[in-house]
């Protein structure tokens, strides 16, 4: 059974042309590291650096990404992450970002290059969304049944969002399906208001014609 991954879903968040952008940055990326000889290093160092920059109480990436913030102060911050162990192949890499200002991008990218190496190996990454968690006989029941639809081995990032109420949300690159108990509720409240509106516009015409 594949694996259910509670990662980041940066790429889940963004518009088409940011998504786009990102695909490219980490084909960029995964080139420029097989080159190196040093790809998979530098996957495993890009995705650690996105955790320990996004962790609890770290303002670092919201700072990174910010609009508001120069680049300049940015390229201080990216030069101190040498300190930290950073390699220069990365520190390189975020130097590009920076100077392009799409450093806002990096958790996506990393996500991008997740998904190349899963698409590569045959499997895909699938975004799961329930409002309480993914309980195991459901994540075994839903692998087996996007596996046979899709034709990949499906890699589930789980994650909860209370607002959806029940059922679940399933995103696969940009198709999406909403089998929430939210986006049903909408759909009973959408056909209640629009029954009665033929409802009121037909005793409307009732009412002229009885003129």
């Amino acid at each position: 059974m594949s694996r259910v991954s509670n990662q980041s879903a940066s790429l889940k968040a963004l518009d088409s042309v940011g998504r786009r952008l990102s695909g490219v940055y980490a084909e960029a990326f995964l080139a420029a590291a097989e080159k190196a000889g040093s790809a998979e290093s530098a996957t495993v160092e890009l995705r650690e650096l996105v955790i320990a920059l996004s962790g609890e109480g770290n303002e670092l990436m919201a700072f990174i990404a910010s609009p508001t913030q120069s680049r300049e102060s940015k390229t201080h911050v990216i030069g101190a992450l040498s300190k930290a162990g950073a390699s220069e192949f990365l520190l390189d890499f975020l130097h590009v970002l920076n100077d392009h200002d799409r450093a806002e991008l990096l958790p996506a990218i990393s996500d991008s290059v997740e998904e190349i190496l899963l698409d590569r190996t045959g499997k895909v990454k699938v975004f799961v969304t329930t409002a309480t968690g993914l309980d195991d006989a459901v994540a075994v029941s839903l692998t087996a049944g996007l596996r046979s639809k899709l034709g990949k081995d499906p890699v589930i990032s789980a994650s909860i969002n209370p607002d959806i109420l029940g059922g679940l949300v399933i995103q696969v690159g940009d198709w999406v399906w909403d089998a929430s108990l939210s986006k049903q509720l909408d759909g009973l409240r959408d056909q209640l208001f629009e029954r009665g509106n033929h409802a009121i516009q037909g005793g409307r015409d009732r009412f002229r014609s009885d003129k």
